[in-house]
């Protein structure tokens, strides 16, 4: 990647709603919260967790994405178990325009979160009218946890690419919840990436259906 991004640590605690306060709670369920305390070093196949983080310490606004960022799921396309692979945060990177991606939306979504949901089931129209406007606009489900409310895994990922029929976006699980900027937040977490300098544009928490900063940035982007 040209630019020189800065490296910080992921936030790690989640709410959903208006019930925000998960200090010092284990967000899933039984399992044991381990040590991770880093997206650099969670990993989905070892099962291992993140524990909660004491300051705000992800990415916020006006911060860089780091070069290391990297998550496992599956790429746009249909839902298939084949395509599994490890996407890093320059598959969206386009310093110059050239690959026509204009804006990047990451969500961090979780199973039992009623937003989440809605906002799901209505992405893959929306992604279409971008897709038909030209608007070159990535989007990227972070998937943070399991059906079952346990640690996220691939299978996780598949069932909600293919739950939703999102073939208009990537699905990645991310049991280090890279992009929490407190030890507690709702879901969806929104976090807008300007694809020119991986810079984060704004971070907001929830669904109203209102995307217009994201298309602003795609269109000035243009």
């Amino acid at each position: 990647m040209k630019n020189k991004f800065i490296c910080g640590l992921a936030g790690l605690v989640i709410g959903c709603g208006p019930n925000r306060d998960f200090e010092d709670k284990n967000i899933f369920g039984s399992q044991t919260v381990g040590t991770v305390t880093s997206a650099a070093t969670a990993s989905s196949s070892t099962g291992e967790m993140p524990k909660w983080p004491q300051d705000n310490i992800g990415y916020d606004v006006s911060k860089d994405l780091p070069a290391w960022l990297s998550w496992k799921g599956y790429p746009e396309g249909a839902p298939d178990g084949s395509k599994l692979t490890t996407l890093p945060i320059d598959y969206w990177f386009d310093s110059d325009g050239s690959r026509g991606i204009h804006a990047i939306l990451f969500l961090t979504s979780k199973y039992d979160c009623s937003a989440c949901t809605k906002e799901s089931k209505e992405l893959q129209a929306r992604i279409e009218t971008w897709d038909a406007a030209g608007k070159g606009i990535k989007v990227i489900v972070l998937v943070i946890n399991s059906p079952t409310n346990g640690p996220p895994d691939t299978a996780s990922a598949l069932q909600w690419k293919s739950q939703y029929a999102l073939s208009g976006a990537s699905i990645v699980v991310d049991p280090a919840v890279t992009f929490s900027i407190s030890s507690s937040f709702a879901t969806p977490l929104r976090t807008i990436v300007d694809p020119r300098t991986m810079k984060v544009f704004e971070v907001s928490e929830g669904y109203t259906g209102d995307y217009s900063t994201l298309e602003g940035l795609a269109d000035g982007n243009k």
